[in-house]
């Protein structure tokens, strides 16, 4: 029974995508190749994620997460870049916001579909996302809360960049600063990267 479902929503989800709004764009395979195509809505079943991909063929996919390294499309003159990304027990798709040597900040998607089935059947919901997470070095992401942001961003970044750390709290230097925050670090970072 539970196969009947999965193969019903894999349908609804390929039906669903062919009327959503596309993005020219590519995947990147585990082994660091890019196969062009366009890019769809991110759905979510239970703990489970998947982005649909419409090849130049035409054919439509389902891909998971732990299948593909990422993917990235246009959006305007803007290249938006997702990685997959361990998080917890769980693989996830994030958006790649700014990189460097010492630090990763990524972003779940701003919105998600979920899928989930009910009393009427097989249903789909929007969700919206929009969290943080901080990747040092190669340790785990750790998810930065709004709660708490201070007190964690202080912990994370003190090691390396103690002169942003003391500014963490102050104007400009909050939850919603985190990407000018990043960018603020990661030339911290490259003055004090030899110190041990």
């Amino acid at each position: 029974m539970r196969k009947i479902y999965f193969c019903l929503l894999l349908f609804q989800m390929i039906a669903v995508s062919a009327s959503a709004e596309l993005y020219r764009g590519y995947i990147i395979t585990l082994n660091g190749y890019h196969l062009t195509g366009q890019i769809g809505e991110i759905y979510m079943n239970e703990d489970r994620k998947h982005v649909v991909f419409v090849n130049d063929f035409g054919t439509s996919y389902m891909i998971s997460p732990r299948l593909i390294a990422g993917f990235a499309y246009a959006n305007g003159d803007k290249l938006v870049t997702f990685h997959s990304i361990l998080l917890e027990k769980n693989w996830a798709f994030m958006e790649l916001l700014s990189q460097g040597e010492g630090l990763k900040l990524l972003k779940s998607p701003e919105k998600e579909i979920e899928i989930y089935i009910d009393a009427y059947g097989l249903n789909t919901e929007q969700v919206k996302g929009n969290k943080y997470y901080i990747q040092l070095r190669k340790r785990k992401p750790v998810q930065v809360k709004r709660l708490g942001f201070r007190k964690q961003m202080k912990q994370l970044l003190s090691r390396r960049a103690p002169y942003l750390a003391k500014k963490i709290g102050s104007k400009g230097y909050r939850y919603g600063n985190i990407e000018a925050i990043a960018q603020e670090y990661l030339e911290e970072f490259e003055t004090t990267r030899y110190i041990m």
